[in-house]
């Protein structure tokens, strides 16, 4: 029963540490995206936000999750602000 016990821990570890390995390679291999590109993506987003209508409170922070989700799927570096007009 021991035996099972450290395998099953052992394979949690390896997992862990496999997880743990990969989103510290995305993070630090990721590219920044270029300027001409957010640009697109943001005036996507707003549209997004127009047929959404969201409110004026909501928009910046709808605008960035919009912007970083797409930015993210397409293994860029995610925006901390949006850029300024």
């Amino acid at each position: 029963m021991k035996k099972i016990n450290v395998f099953v821990a052992s394979l949690f570890t390896a997992i862990a540490f496999s997880a743990v390995a990969e989103e510290a390679y995305e993070l630090e291999y990721a590219e920044e995206a270029p300027a001409s590109y957010i640009e697109q993506v943001l005036d996507t987003c707003k549209i997004y936000a127009q047929e959404d209508e969201v409110s004026t409170e909501e928009m910046m922070s709808y605008l960035l999750a919009c912007v970083n989700d797409d930015l993210e799927m397409n293994d860029y570096q995610t925006l901390s602000a949006l850029p300024k007009d």
